[in-house]
């Protein structure tokens, strides 16, 4: 390392931070942007090569270090301030390379470099990347990360919107109690700052929350103040068919079927309010489940079936295996076990599928 040009060295390093492989064009693109001709990139990046530390991929036109300890003892000899350059350097050529971004890798060199805070964009691009493939675990740790920069960072409301993802996250992990602690710091924030759309929505993942660890009582007490109040000012209507469909799935749980109808009838119509045809359909479900436990079977099976054909019809693979599971339980009840069990068989394909244990269990139960 020592024999080779000061120029060669650098692109050395640049290779190094880059990690073990790197195409030309990007050593080409850090290269340019340093204020490097073609000329002495292509001059810098032949006496490393002859020199053995960097291996020719000429099919590909790539680079590859001869072995993972000459990359190791290149960057361990770069400075703590050479390094931040470098790491700030590769970030922004990625950033220019064209083709599909390469978010983590843009997260790990931005959080390293001289300006973190341009990793947020990117960190927050991988957490929802990774949740949308069911990529839980790795969601948690984004998002996770995400938080704690921001509120490094002092931005209390950005850190509250990802408190919020970051509760979603718990919350499918089965991670129950620290997510009801996440969605609480979100809900303060927004309180303090007079936010009562976004203070009702976090309510609604409260609620959600202890619905699915059967804690309905405490679900019922945490609602019951905002719903007593009836105060919507500032609440879409959206946010207002969530709100009264998450009480009447806690009604339900609690075995207050009556209730549960009434308020399933109030969010059935906020929902058509709100425009919302995939919402009417979740909240169509609960009312289903409440026609059931009241002994309507008929009305209960129609309900359902709709809700069914709608979330098919649309490729709404969330409710999909809830519906098809609520609507088994009715033809169980009816003694139609074959048609119970085809539609059971369905949902756990799809919750397999979807990598959502909670209904996964309550289908293998079945």
């Amino acid at each position: 390392m020592a024999a080779l040009p000061a120029l060669a060295r650098d692109l050395l390093a640049a290779a190094a931070i880059i990690g073990r492989r790197t195409t030309l064009h990007l050593l080409r693109t850090v290269g340019v942007q340093v204020g490097w001709s073609l000329a002495k990139i292509a001059t810098g990046l032949e006496a490393i090569r002859q020199a053995g530390l960097l291996v020719e991929e000429a099919e590909n036109d790539a680079y590859h270090f001869a072995h993972d300890v000459i990359r190791e003892v290149v960057e361990a000899h770069l400075g703590m301030a050479r390094r931040t350059f470098w790491h700030l350097e590769v970030a922004q050529a990625l950033e220019q390379v064209g083709g599909k971004v390469p978010v983590e890798r843009l997260v790990y060199h931005y959080t390293r470099s001289a300006e973190p805070i341009k990793a947020l964009p990117y960190l927050e691009q991988a957490a929802n990347r990774a949740f949308a493939i069911h990529a839980n675990i790795a969601a948690e740790r984004a998002y996770r990360e995400l938080v704690e920069r921001l509120d490094d960072l002092g931005r209390p409301l950005d850190a509250a919107a990802a408190r919020e993802q970051w509760g979603i996250v718990l919350s499918a992990l089965t991670w129950y109690e620290q997510a009801l602690t996440t969605f609480e710091q979100a809900c303060n924030v927004y309180r303090e700052d007079g936010d009562s759309e976004a203070q009702t929505r976090c309510l609604v993942h409260i609620g959600q929350v202890h619905a699915d660890r059967g804690t309905a009582q405490q679900g019922i007490q945490r609602l019951t103040p905002l719903l007593t109040l009836g105060e919507t000012h500032g609440i879409t209507p959206r946010t207002l068919a969530l709100l009264h469909d998450i009480y009447a799935q806690l009604l339900h749980i609690a075995g207050q079927y009556h209730k549960q109808l009434e308020e399933a009838e109030r969010a059935v119509a906020y929902a058509r309010a709100a425009g919302d045809e995939l919402l009417q359909c979740q909240i169509e479900m609960r009312r289903g489940n409440a026609l059931r436990m009241l002994g309507r079977m008929r009305e209960a099976s129609q309900v359902l079936e709709d809700v069914i054909h709608t979330a098919e019809s649309v490729g709404e693979l969330t409710i999909l295996p809830y519906a098809l599971e609520n609507v088994s339980v009715v033809y169980l009840l009816q003694g139609e076990f074959a048609r119970a069990a085809r539609y059971i068989e369905r949902a756990l394909a799809l919750a397999e599928q979807l990598g959502d244990p909670l209904i996964h269990g309550l289908l293998v139960l079945r």
